[in-house]
């Protein structure tokens, strides 16, 4: 006989038993911990979504680089097309363009249009205004949401972006275009 937790006097097979019992709901607790992670991570993984984009260096005067990325997003799952468009100001550093820096407000500038190709060249369907920070900081962006419906009919899509900076006595940047997408989605 052996002592058990709550000081009983014990047999020792039903330790064993015990032992067993007790192992069953830890296992219990892991596989259900386990289950509860992998539905998890396959949750959490984005819907279906092609999202050609592009991003580069359209100025860089040794001193300052403008960064500028395009993008167009179409969720496959419900048809979506989100444009977007960003401007990122950097300084140069040990390598060009490698240092961020934040610029006074008004300083940086981005606008996109939403292009659409006739058949022989890529047309503006729809067009943003400027969008400038408002804070110091070295980015700004600008997005918007068009919806399961392509706003100028069925065809190919990109977001054509023009990314600026001032430097104090000019502006500074260039232009920067995304891939494009077929809409809607078949």
């Amino acid at each position: 006989m052996t002592v058990g937790p709550k000081g009983w006097l014990v047999h020792p097979h039903s330790i064993r038993k015990e032992i067993r019992m007790k192992s069953r709901p830890l296992l219990g607790a892991v596989a259900v911990g386990l289950a509860t992670l992998l539905c998890t991570v396959l949750a959490a993984q984005p819907a279906s979504a092609h999202t050609p984009s592009a991003s580069k260096t359209v100025y860089d005067s040794g001193g300052l680089c403008v960064l500028g990325k395009a993008q167009i997003a179409v969720n496959h799952a419900t048809g979506e097309l989100t444009s977007s468009a960003w401007t990122n100001a950097r300084v140069a550093g040990g390598t060009s363009c490698d240092t961020i820096d934040v610029f006074a407000p008004s300083f940086l500038a981005v606008r996109y249009d939403l292009q659409r190709w006739n058949g022989s060249a890529w047309t503006n369907c729809r067009s943003t205004n400027w969008v400038q920070n408002t804070a110091w900081t070295w980015e700004v962006t600008v997005s918007n949401s068009y919806g399961t419906t392509p706003p100028c009919g069925a065809g190919y899509y990109r977001t054509a972006a023009r990314s600026l900076v001032w430097d104090g006595t000019t502006w500074r940047g260039g232009d920067v275009e995304s891939g494009y997408h077929p809409l809607p989605v078949t």
